[in-house]
């Protein structure tokens, strides 16, 4: 039996985020990424991308293409910020 070695591989999940909201109609797409929302936890980029070009064909005309796909392991991101299962 051969043993893979794990030391290298973590395991990233991907956000899918979205800025906060301005005072007018539009998103604060330079705000921390720690202040940006939640819409889902991704298990790869690729689902991530898809899940985001879901939701810009379904929601047309709406904020949802300020939607960023953002990998657990950003710097920017605060430790711990969305520590939930990926389902």
């Amino acid at each position: 039996m051969k043993l893979l070695h794990a030391a290298g591989f973590a395991m990233v999940a991907w956000y899918l985020m979205l800025p906060p909201p301005a005072p007018s109609r539009n998103r604060l797409i330079n705000e921390p990424l720690s202040d940006w929302k939640l819409i889902e936890k991704l298990n790869s980029k690729d689902a991530c991308r898809e899940m985001r070009s879901k939701l810009i064909e379904l929601m047309r005309g709406t904020v949802i293409d300020t939607a960023r796909c953002v990998p657990s392991d950003d710097p920017d991101l605060m430790p711990g910020i969305f520590d939930l299962d990926v389902g």
